[in-house]
């Protein structure tokens, strides 16, 4: 993967993350390059299967496993097939207003709890909704 890109996220005013539903890769259509960020990235496969690629090391993942890109760690979703995964980007300064440092904290590759994924769901729901939370 020869391209990277930065990603700063300054525009998570109203609720402390960006969330993204079911995004879609094939091994045609994946066209986004490797990319790194300050925030934490937690991502669920909900559908196919494929790898993310973590600071160079390869992880196969399928339906149901959750992956997290730690601070500043260059990843890049990808499939020999097709993959749906949601995202969900943690903001970094609300870590920090109420005193977690993320930077120093390295959270394990890859993973199941179905915990996480209830959470993604209930997120989904909302997001779906027309609760008046939401924004």
């Amino acid at each position: 993967m020869s391209r990277t890109r930065f990603e700063q996220y300054s525009d998570l005013k109203s609720v402390p993350f960006k969330f993204f539903w079911k995004l879609r890769r094939t091994a045609e259509h994946a066209e986004n390059p490797a990319n790194w960020h300050e925030n934490l990235e937690i991502q669920y496969c909900n559908e196919g299967e494929g790898y993310v690629l973590l600071d160079g090391q390869r992880y196969e993942v399928k339906k149901g496993d959750l992956t997290v890109a730690n601070s500043n760690s260059i990843h890049f979703t990808g499939t020999n097939n097709e993959i749906r995964f949601s995202v969900i980007i943690i903001d970094s300064q609300f870590c920090k207003d109420v005193d977690i440092d993320h930077t120093k904290l390295l959270f394990e590759s890859v993973f199941q709890d179905e915990n996480i994924v209830n959470i993604f769901n209930e997120i989904k729901e909302v997001y779906d909704s027309e609760d008046p939370c939401k924004t």
